[in-house]
């Protein structure tokens, strides 16, 4: 379940959305489909151009990360090993969702990936020993136009777990929104 930090929205009207995983076991193992284009393209217009395979140990929070026009990007998440706490924040201020934010619990054994808009600022929490999350981007990556916020931005309203660990990079993030 996806949790708001605004409770006039709903996540399908911000352009939230919890894909199906379509998930095969056999006696050799298991098959994951991602994506699926028939009928309908599940991932937005231009279809993926960027993948990441972060790792990340227990207590770490990763973000909250986003890209200024021309190079914003939905991203599709896909928890492949461990538990973690998704979230985000719309950084649009000629969105309606402006500063709207959202929180959700995904893991291995979730049955759905997460499809994130553009323009909200995404990052996520480990809550698990170790987590392995696969992120899709439906566009490049460009250090040019990339932003991050500090994680205050969602924790503060949705509360994210204790103690988390952040990085320099992180930690330096702008702590007002506004793209």
């Amino acid at each position: 379940m996806i949790t708001l930090s605004n409770n006039s929205y709903s996540a399908d009207e911000i352009g939230l959305k919890l894909l199906p995983k379509k998930l095969f076991l056999d006696d050799r193992g298991a098959l994951l489909k991602t994506i699926e284009t028939e009928g309908g393209q599940v991932f937005p217009s231009t279809g993926i151009c960027d993948q990441y395979l972060s790792t990340t140990s227990e207590g770490v929070f990763r973000g909250l990360h986003y890209q200024k026009p021309p190079y914003s990007a939905c991203k599709l998440i896909n928890v492949i090993q461990g538990d973690v706490v998704d979230c985000g924040i719309c950084v649009d201020k000629r969105s309606d969702f402006y500063g709207v934010g959202y929180k959700v619990k995904i893991s291995e054994s979730t049955p759905f990936l997460l499809l994130v808009p553009h323009y909200f600022a995404h990052g996520f929490f480990t809550t698990s020993k170790r987590s392995v999350v696969l992120s899709s981007m439906n566009n490049k990556y460009s250090q040019n136009h990339e932003q991050c916020f500090r994680y205050t931005l969602v924790h503060d309203t949705l509360f994210i777990g204790d103690e988390l660990i952040v990085s320099e990079k992180d930690s330096q993030g702008q702590v007002e929104l506004g793209v």
